[in-house]
C-alpha cells in the first residue's frame, strides 16, 4: 500500500531490555534535548509509537510514524512494527490531490480559460500527480529502511 508498510521480527530479548534499548534512543514527544536521539514518541509495556527525530533540512521532512507491538513467546518476542505516514500529513497530501483533481476538471469543463498561456496544457498535471506520489512514496520508504535498520541493530532482531 502506498505509504504504508507492516513488517514482524522476532528477537531473544525480553520485553524489559527491549524498552530499556529504546528508551535509550527516544526522547519524549514536544521536548528539545541537547543529546542526539534517533527517535522522539512513547514506550510503554505493550508497544511503542515512535517518529524519527525532526530534521529541519527541507530533503528530510518526510518521516515515519512506526507503530510498535509486542508479542512474547516462549523463549523469543515477537515485535510487529507498522510504518505509515503520520495523520496530518497524509491530510495535506489527501488535500493537495483533491485540489489537483479540481483544478484539471475545472480546465476541461471551462473552455474560457484555455486563452491563457498555461490553461491549455490540463494534462501535464495529469501526468505530474503520479509522477510526484510516486517520488513522495519513494522517499518515504528511504526514510522507512533507514529507520528499520536502526531498530534491526538495536533490538537484535530477525
Amino acid at each position: 500500500m502506498i505509504f504504508q508498510r507492516k513488517v514482524k521480527y522476532n528477537t531473544s530479548l525480553e520485553v524489559d531490555v527491549i524498552n530499556q534499548r529504546l528508551i535509550s534512543i527516544t526522547e519524549k514527544f514536544h521536548t528539545n534535548s541537547d543529546h542526539n536521539f534517533k527517535f522522539e514518541g512513547k514506550i510503554n509495556s505493550t508497544g511503542f509509537n515512535i517518529l524519527p527525530t525532526f530534521n529541519y533540512s527541507p530533503n528530510k521532512q518526510l518521516r515515519p510514524e512506526i507503530f510498535g507491538k509486542y508479542f512474547s513467546e516462549d523463549n523469543s518476542t515477537e515485535i510487529e512494527l507498522n510504518f505509515q505516514l503520520p495523520s496530518g500529513l497524509k491530510i495535506l497530501l489527501i488535500f493537495a490531490l483533491i485540489l489537483n483533481l479540481g483544478i484539471v476538471i475545472l480546465m476541461i469543463s471551462l473552455p474560457d480559460l484555455t486563452d491563457e498561456p498555461f490553461w491549455d496544457k490540463w494534462w501535464v498535471i495529469i501526468i505530474f500527480l503520479p509522477i510526484m506520489f510516486f517520488i513522495f512514496n519513494i522517499g518515504f520508504f528511504l526514510k522507512v529502511n533507514k529507520s528499520e535498520r536502526i531498530l534491526i541493530e538495536l533490538l537484535k532482531l530477525r
